[in-house]
């Protein structure tokens, strides 16, 4: 995210593969003197209970657009996997 940003994320869970895990759509907005982010963004966790790892699987794509109008807005994805046993 941009450097002194007020950003706002917001996502719902609810449960996924027989309950197993919970799927979390998100999107949010940074803004700032600089310039504003946009991001959509899906998570697939599954917690660790007693003798039970975690899982977690992620992506996110992100649009950075600058204030200043000449210079061309960055896009990113990202993909991220959390595994403990």
């Amino acid at each position: 995210m941009l450097i002194g940003v007020q950003c706002t994320r917001f996502g719902y869970g609810f449960a996924a593969f027989g309950d197993h895990f919970t799927s979390l759509p998100e999107i949010a907005l940074g803004l700032s003197d600089t310039g504003r982010d946009y991001s959509l963004g899906w998570r697939l966790v599954r917690g660790g209970g007693l003798g039970c790892g975690s899982f977690a699987l992620s992506v996110e794509t992100q649009r950075r657009k600058p204030a200043n109008e000449d210079i061309v807005p960055e896009h990113r994805v990202g993909l991220r996997i959390d595994a403990r046993f």
